[in-house]
């Protein structure tokens, strides 16, 4: 199941202007929530108050796509990364180096969130642990997240680069900088159906746990 080429974006219909996409320039505004008195907070975290939390990266992950080389093109769309330990979120310099994009989909739970209450603002942190370019000319340089809303439900078993959601909104982007002291180079591996092993490389930005704490209110 893959995206014929042609329009973008993907879904767009000429005679349905709901499909079209819209060029903005610049970083999204910033999000200014509406006047009300915060009544608490709630930390939703994978294993936390038995919170589930399921998450998936996509496209090349943190070893460029190696798992399709050497033709790439066959298979590269179709890679699926069920059970990694850490995350990968990659853009590219050259575009030579296209088996290096990475995509990250994550999907919180509101099961805790109490009855009659509603959210009023969100924040998602991310611990890193690796950097791009490492030992290259030059270093690591800082690197920007973007992060953006989707209304489609999707499968951490089945979710590839070429079925993955398209984006509905961007809503806010971030500045990371690089780490000034990286942790050692090392291997970590994952459990799969295909029991396949991951390799850390010094010259890749890996992420590893996340959470999110929302302010609520009463509605």
């Amino acid at each position: 199941m893959k995206r014929p080429p042609g329009a973008r974006p993907e879904t767009m219909s000429p005679a349905d202007p709901d499909t079209w996409g819209e060029l903005v320039f610049g970083a999204p505004l910033p999000y200014d929530p509406l006047p009300a008195v915060p009544g608490g907070t709630l930390t939703i975290r994978h294993g936390l108050n038995n919170a589930v939390v399921v998450d998936a990266d996509v496209g090349g992950s943190s070893v460029c796509g190696e798992l399709a080389a050497p033709d790439y093109f066959p298979t590269w769309g179709e890679l699926n990364y069920v059970g990694k330990e850490f995350i990968n979120i990659q853009n590219l310099g050259h575009i030579s180096e296209w088996p290096c994009f990475s995509k990250y989909y994550i999907t919180f739970p509101l099961d805790a969130l109490p009855p009659g209450k509603v959210i009023l603002s969100a924040y998602l942190t991310l611990y890193q642990f690796g950097n791009a370019g490492q030992g290259a000319t030059p270093g690591p340089q800082p690197s920007l997240i973007q992060v953006s809303t989707i209304d489609q439900v999707w499968d951490e078993a089945s979710i590839t680069w070429n079925i993955a959601p398209l984006p509905t909104q961007n809503i806010t982007t971030a500045w990371v900088d690089p780490l000034a002291t990286p942790p050692p180079h090392r291997v970590r591996r994952r459990s799969s159906p295909n029991r396949i092993a991951d390799q850390r490389r010094a010259d890749r930005t890996s992420i590893d746990r996340c959470h999110q704490t929302a302010v609520v209110a009463a509605r």
